[in-house]
């Protein structure tokens, strides 16, 4: 099981990014639990992480459920000593609030997410984070 979390994670993030996000719905949700009842709380992290874009763009109407799943992956990457997970969580955090139209939110998890990376030297991360492929094309 060591890594499966984690792959399922980006394979719902592939999912997201191909315009399949109804799909990448509940293999997020799986990986989220599979991580969190296997011990690998940095890899259901990540798999939160995913599930608040998949939510964002499969059910724009479950606005609370996907900024819980940013909130929650945070929280998880914070509390296990995973700073770069928990720097590229807080940009993508940032990114969803400011996507959902919350920009003083979103100016403080910046805020939070730069004092991070220039406290890691974490220099080669992007911020803000290159958005998935279908908020690109939700803003045209």
């Amino acid at each position: 099981m060591l890594l499966v979390p984690l792959l399922e994670a980006y394979r719902a993030a592939v999912d997201v990014r191909a315009g399949r996000a109804e799909l990448a719905v509940p293999r997020a949700r799986q990986a989220a639990t599979l991580g969190k009842e296997t011990l690998q709380r940095s890899y259901a992290g990540e798999a939160l992480r995913v599930l608040g874009w998949a939510l964002h763009f499969a059910e724009p109407e479950a606005r609370d459920e996907a900024e819980g799943a940013f909130s929650g992956a945070a929280d998880l990457h914070r509390n296990g000593n995973g700073r770069s997970f928990y720097a590229r969580t807080l940009t993508d955090l940032a990114a969803y609030l400011r996507l959902v139209g919350e920009d003083e939110r979103a100016a403080e998890v910046e805020a939070e997410a730069s004092a991070l990376i220039r406290e890691c030297r974490f220099d080669w991360m992007p911020v803000p984070p290159p958005l998935p492929a279908m908020a690109k094309a939700s803003q045209s």
